[in-house]
């Protein structure tokens, strides 16, 4: 398998009947086009941004490439109407290949290693893409650390332009 698609996550809106929703990228399959599922690959949210809230697995099913329909998640019951559904790709950060010296090189373990590195890239470029970020000709050579949030303050730049701080003012 090659890795043909960037997305890691797409996001519908239920209708109250419809249970299936395709999405549009990999998972891992094995040398015989067997899906590598592991329960967390893909997790489901309902609800905006801010107010999302994880599925149980015990409420959907997930076909990869091979299933029936293909690449799709179907949930027992129809989301209700109105219902923002992400449906998100997300692999552990774990190498779960060995190779030993000496020893014959399977081509095909080596494959799925490269893959899941190719989306674990992708999902940390997600990420990335939903951050704060400074410019890359930024004059600020260390860390920009974000301050803990206390309520009824707002964050502000510091007075010599180095940080960031909590303001009541």
């Amino acid at each position: 398998m090659s890795v043909t698609s960037t997305s890691v996550k797409v996001q519908y809106t239920g209708d109250g009947s419809t249970t299936n929703f395709s999405f549009p990228f990999n998972l891992l399959t094995d040398a015989n086009a067997r899906v590598v599922i592991n329960p967390t690959d893909v997790v489901v949210y309902f609800g905006a941004s801010g107010s999302e809230v994880v599925q149980s697995t015990s409420s959907y099913t997930v076909n990869g490439p091979s299933g029936s329909p293909a690449n799709t998640v179907i949930f027992n019951s129809a989301p209700a109407s109105g219902t923002v559904i992400t449906i998100y790709r997300t692999k552990a950060l774990t190498q779960a290949g060995t190779w030993t010296d000496g020893q014959p090189f399977s081509a095909s373990q080596f494959q799925l290693a490269l893959d899941k590195l190719t989306m674990l890239v992708q999902q940390l470029q997600e990420q990335l893409n939903r951050s704060i970020q400074l410019y890359p000709a930024t004059t600020i050579s260390g860390p920009v650390r974000m301050p803990d949030l206390v309520a009824n303050n707002y964050l502000k730049v510091s007075s010599d332009g180095t940080k960031l701080i909590m303001s009541a003012t």
